[in-house]
């Protein structure tokens, strides 16, 4: 899938994950400009991991450093908003 983040393309690809650290389900690599998350994970788990690592997109397109915690903060909230208004997400399709 190729998703568009100020001007910039991002690929998110599922990956098998080798080299990665223990226990990481996803991880952003700024010179090629790809999101790997790991193959087999839950939906939900891969759809907020996605969230996750689009939000160290957007940290690292804009130079504004953010700790692991507020990404994951951002992530959870993203991932919210998108699941728990879905008439929202259809509104901004719409126009």
């Amino acid at each position: 899938m190729k998703l568009h983040v100020l001007s910039h393309t991002i690929r998110v690809v599922c990956d098998d994950a080798k080299g990665w650290e223990t226990g990481s389900h996803g991880q952003f690599t700024e010179n090629d400009l790809i999101v790997r998350v790991r193959k087999g994970l839950e939906e939900q788990v891969k759809d907020l991991t996605i969230c996750h690592e689009l939000c160290h997109v957007i940290e690292s397109l804009t130079g504004q450093p953010m700790t692991e915690q507020q990404i994951q903060c951002m992530a959870l909230g993203w991932y919210s908003i998108i699941m728990e208004n879905p008439e929202f997400i259809e509104a901004m399709w719409d126009k």
